[in-house]
């Protein structure tokens, strides 16, 4: 079984579902008991000037229309 299945195996007698943090620890500790879990952290990601700029300009679009909303 894959780690996510047990750890909605590991959440299913819970009277409330977990949020979403203490479900990704759940898959973490599941992919750690399976033997799964990456030995190597994420790469640091940078950000280049077209990602800052394709970044605003969604964020500018979205202001615009929450603004037409009100």
């Amino acid at each position: 079984m894959m780690a996510i299945g047990k750890a909605f195996d590991a959440v299913k007698d819970q009277k409330y579902p977990p949020t979403l943090p203490e479900f990704l620890e759940a898959c973490r500790e599941a992919a750690r008991r399976e033997g799964m879990a990456p030995n190597h952290k994420a790469l640091p990601h940078h950000p280049t000037e077209e990602d800052r700029a394709r970044s605003k300009k969604v964020i500018d679009e979205a202001l615009r229309a929450l603004k037409g909303l009100g």
